[in-house]
């Protein structure tokens, strides 16, 4: 701000003024964030299903052992786990029993190209049987169906499944910010010569509602794959009480790029922001456990096919950032604004003479 200031005697105190901001900015550094206790367990099953594939499970007896692996990789318990960051050099923690007597907290299968749709029979015994297994309510990665009288067709969602303990439904999310050209065509009409270049294209309808799920007495939000790219959405499921965050994503589309590491970061930052407990549960990973600091408490390797029994807690606190959002931002945005349209103002007033530059021009 001192650079822009035409006054010579206010600049020193501009710049001193700036230099304050910046300490108590980075003074947080110097503070030791505290290290939540879990008190839940949620076994994240990691499928690693090739997404080149049809996914359609049309073999005969395929269907019947994805879904043995599925009820197999939902009973596991004690296991070893990375307790940080895949691919870091993170140490491997201890073979860790999880505190539960009985049963998990929650069972979750992520997005994935698994043929899970909601109103399928063999989908639904699926479900029902393995939550009355385990004795734990799931979230399961489908595609949900609606009909709908006014457009007289039936409605398709990328969606999230959710089974009480006793098999029963529970509810649906659907997932509200669609990929443009991975889940939809945006303005079908205006791009009508796109559809050749398009083919593979989803056809998801974009949900409407974001819906917290009332699960053994505690409060869970659900957000599917690319929407944890949005602060701004995601806050409102801490807004709405949940108390813990679940997102399930298929990251193997990205491949071995920075993309799977950057959706991880950016599903850190969504914990920071509400101080919730984030279970990330991915086809091929980063599947992990991430406390309400943003740290990376448990995981499994990626590409490989593995159940990570994640520790987590509950809180109901609301931060700031869940109540408001984005306001803090908007008004330090509106500030610089007016600094630089005040310094162009007084620009603007002084006398012609004094704006003038001479240049020599040596010959």
């Amino acid at each position: 701000g001192a650079l822009v200031i035409e006054s010579r005697r206010a600049r020193p105190w501009w710049a001193a003024a700036g230099v304050l901001l910046a300490a108590a900015g980075a003074s947080g550094i110097l503070l030791a964030a505290s290290r939540p206790a879990p008190s839940a367990t949620a076994v994240l099953i990691q499928p690693n299903l090739d997404v080149s594939s049809e996914g359609l499970w049309t073999a005969p007896g395929e269907w019947e052992r994805h879904i043995a692996d599925f009820t197999r990789m939902a009973g596991e318990q004690c296991k070893t786990y990375i307790a940080g960051i895949p691919q870091t050099g993170a140490p491997t923690g201890d073979i860790v029993c999880p505190p539960y007597p009985t049963h998990p907290d929650l069972v979750a299968w992520p997005e994935s190209p698994a043929p899970f749709f909601q109103d399928d029979s063999r989908f639904q015994q699926a479900l029902a049987g393995i939550a009355r297994v385990t004795g734990a309510p799931l979230v399961a990665g489908n595609v949900g169906m609606d009909y709908s009288a006014d457009e007289g067709r039936w409605l398709q969602y990328n969606s999230a499944l959710i089974v009480g303990s006793d098999g029963a439904r529970t509810g649906r999310y659907d997932k509200i910010h669609l990929v443009p050209f991975g889940e939809y065509v945006p303005f079908q009409k205006l791009l009508f010569f796109a559809r050749k270049l398009t083919g593979k294209v989803s056809r998801f309808d974009r949900g409407e509602e974001r819906k917290v799920f009332l699960l053994n007495g505690h409060r869970y939000g659900v957000f599917i794959c690319y929407e944890a790219v949005f602060a701004n959405e995601v806050r409102q499921f801490s807004r709405f009480g949940a108390e813990v965050l679940v997102n399930i994503s298929d990251d193997a589309w990205y491949g071995d790029t920075s993309a799977p590491w950057q959706h991880l970061n950016m599903a850190r930052m969504r914990a920071i922001e509400n101080r919730r407990w984030i279970l990330r549960d991915t086809n091929n990973g980063v599947t992990a456990a991430i406390d309400p600091y943003g740290r990376v408490r448990q995981s499994i390797p990626r590409h490989q096919a593995d159940a990570l029994p994640a520790q987590y807690g509950f809180r109901d606190d609301v931060t700031f950032y869940s109540a408001h959002g984005d306001v803090f931002a908007w008004c330090c945005a509106i500030l610089a604004l007016g600094v630089v349209g005040w310094s162009l103002s007084g620009e603007s007033q002084r006398p012609a003479s004094a704006a003038k530059v001479h240049i020599k021009v040596r010959s």
